[in-house]
């Protein structure tokens, strides 16, 4: 027995796909872990954005309505 330990058989090659495939699953999902946490660092920058966005569009929208409300005109 201590005479096949050393060498690659019939009955080694399958376990030695399986790690092959196990390896490029564990990278696969590595890669996709990163990429997940770049996009959602991306993600929370736009929602500020878009947060400073709507408060400068609502400033606007008061604005506006102060001024119509001085000339007398109705928005529509």
């Amino acid at each position: 027995m201590a005479e096949k330990i050393g060498k690659i058989t019939e009955s080694t090659l399958i376990p030695l796909s399986l790690l092959a495939v196990l390896a490029g699953g564990i990278f696969w999902l590595s890669t996709l872990y990163a990429e997940v946490r770049t996009n959602s660092a991306a993600v929370a920058e736009m929602k500020m954005t878009q947060a400073d966005g709507y408060k400068s569009l609502q400033s606007i929208d008061q604005r506006l309505s102060r001024i119509e409300g001085k000339l007398g005109l109705r928005g529509e």
